[in-house]
């Protein structure tokens, strides 16, 4: 169960807040190069345990290697993994790619659907990417999307989520 912010820590989080916009700014984008809906749900679930940097690097041949969600679903398991080898776990990441863009292709006529609870959600990508990757594709991003609950238990303002 979540702690509930006291009086204190709202003001707290207010102040840290107000800090990172002054040093950062207001203007919040997606780093992760990406031109439709499917190659941002592929490079998002490239970027588990990997820098964005190292995604964007991947991703530049990748999508070159494999324009279209067809390609991604035909491709060889073994090829994939080798391709996406240095984004690090890469015989999950392949293997999940490979059946996220069959199930797309399959159940939504290629589409990425918009609905969050879709089940679509719940079995390709991480719970913790899902609503980050919405935002980012279809609008809403704010500062509470961007590893806002890391930053805040760095500065100990609040205990671990477990």
């Amino acid at each position: 169960m979540a702690k509930r912010m006291t009086a204190k820590e709202k003001v707290r989080v207010a102040e840290i807040l107000a800090l990172l916009d002054k040093e950062y700014g207001t203007d919040y984008r997606c780093y992760l190069h990406h031109e439709t809906p499917w190659q941002l749900l592929i490079a998002t679930m490239l970027s588990a345990q990997c820098t964005d940097a190292r995604v964007n690097i991947v991703t530049k041949d990748l999508f070159v290697k494999y324009p279209t969600l067809e390609a991604f679903a035909g491709a060889d398991l073994e090829e994939l993994e080798q391709d996406i080898k240095s984004t690090g776990f890469y015989h999950n990441k392949a293997k999940n790619i490979i059946a996220c863009c069959r199930k797309l292709l399959e159940e939504f006529h290629g589409e990425v659907p918009r609905d969050i609870e879709s089940t679509f959600y719940h079995t390709t990508v991480y719970k913790f990417k899902q609503k980050f990757f919405r935002r980012i594709f279809f609008g809403n991003l704010s500062r509470d999307h961007l590893n806002f609950w890391n930053l805040i238990q760095t500065v100990k303002l609040f205990p671990k989520r477990s």
